[in-house]
């Protein structure tokens, strides 16, 4: 079957629109030819004629049957007066055109398309076979219904953030203290324990999260990501109860989503029993444990000067209030607040979160301005730059100035 290849002149930071409107046009896939895609990371040598042979403007082609060329081609000359008048600078845009066969682009192609690798993750094509190695994770791949060969810069990229979340979360979890001891409470008198999650993370990062937080000894792992079902629909909870060969009111499940847990566990005909994030009691989001307002004092305004609401929002004040509830309400039900008090009368809290929130920023803006001043010494005068001076040798860090407690009164 003869085709019309069609090819437009274009810039790098447009050529992404050039090939949009030509899969509009023509229904078939389309070819980007840039050289700036050849400098991938993926590639461990190029030719210098595979450079030579682009020129200094990127090559955008498409394909239309020839029985459309008539229509695909008005329409072309439209679109691409559209782009003209547009402020972007798509460089030329010249069109050239050639009849072809469907032989010369359809396939020939994929001779050149291999198995890569994106860190642990490898990119392949389903017509070649590639055999995983230790570790890694195959993705395979049709080119023209998925996101290409994976070299795109934006697939790339999403595949590298993927990887590194996983890294964080083995990184930086760690596990709640009240519900680790009820944990090891329950393998000490003999019960069975099932762990279930609905995790999108792959089992084994799971797997290591739960080694690293010392949670072992445990029956079961089932988890969305590998069982393909949710709690949140009940259907997780059934494949449970099927595998394990349990009635339903054998299992108590304990969990800390009122939805997910809760009400689709009992309508599972479990029996549950709901343990708060102890964030949400932080909130103050769950009825029978009272914090007042607790968090709330960060988000309401302090006098005419001063709005927090914004600062709230930003995420080094929010993982510092993440690290607060976590340590305070761990155990979601051994502070009971007393009515009308937003701290709880308790100096712990009090120094843990707004006093230790405030000194933490003061002295981290002490540290940096300090640094950029170039000071010898920092000198803290007696009595009240004693807490201070504590937090400051803390947090000072090899190429900050060293403290002085200065004696005065």
């Amino acid at each position: 079957m003869k085709y019309l290849e069609i090819g437009i002149k274009t810039k790098s930071e447009t050529s992404e629109l050039v090939a949009d409107l030509l899969t509009e046009l023509t229904g078939e896939g389309v070819c980007i030819y840039d050289k700036n895609d050849l400098s991938v990371p993926t590639w461990d040598y190029a030719e210098e004629t595979a450079f030579n042979a682009y020129g200094e403007e990127v090559t955008v082609k498409g394909y239309a049957a020839q029985d459309k060329a008539g229509e695909v081609m008005e329409r072309l000359k439209d679109r691409i007066e559209e782009f003209m008048r547009m402020e972007a600078d798509f460089g030329s845009l010249e069109v050239a055109v050639e009849i072809t066969d469907d032989g010369t682009w359809r396939d020939v192609w994929k001779e050149h398309f291999h198995a890569a690798g994106i860190g642990r993750v490898v990119i392949c094509p389903e017509w070649e076979d590639y055999e995983a190695g230790e570790g890694e994770v195959k993705v395979i791949i049709d080119p023209g219904l998925a996101f290409g060969t994976g070299e795109h810069e934006t697939t790339s990229m999403v595949i590298e953030l993927m990887q590194e979340e996983e890294r964080l979360e083995i990184q930086f979890c760690y596990p709640r203290k009240s519900m680790k001891r009820l944990y090891e409470l329950s393998l000490y008198i003999g019960k069975k324990v099932i762990i279930t999650s609905d995790m999108y993370l792959p089992e084994s990062v799971i797997t290591r999260i739960l080694e690293n937080c010392g949670y072992r000894g445990h029956a079961h792992l089932y988890l969305s990501s590998s069982c393909r079902r949710l709690k949140a629909t009940g259907n997780l909870y059934r494949m449970i109860l099927s595998k394990e060969g349990l009635l339903p009111s054998e299992l108590l499940h304990i969990g800390d989503s009122w939805h997910s847990d809760i009400q689709a566990g009992q309508a599972a005909g479990l029996r549950t029993f709901f343990v708060p994030k102890a964030s949400d009691v932080f909130a103050n989001w769950v009825s029978e444990l009272k914090t007042n307002r607790c968090m709330k004092v960060l988000k309401e305004p302090f006098g005419e000067m001063i709005r927090y609401e914004y600062a709230a929002k930003q995420l080094p004040i929010r993982c510092m209030m993440a690290l607060i509830a976590n340590r305070y309400f761990d155990d979601p039900f051994y502070h009971c607040f007393y009515e009308g008090s937003d701290y709880n009368a308790d100096p712990y809290l009090i120094g843990l979160y707004p006093v230790g929130m405030m000194v933490f920023g003061f002295v981290r803006e002490l540290i940096d301005d300090a640094k950029k001043q170039g000071y010898d010494t920092l000198h803290f005068l007696a009595r009240d730059g004693y807490l201070l001076q504590k937090v400051y040798d803390l947090l000072r860090p090899a190429d900050a100035p060293p403290s002085h407690y200065f004696y005065t009164s």
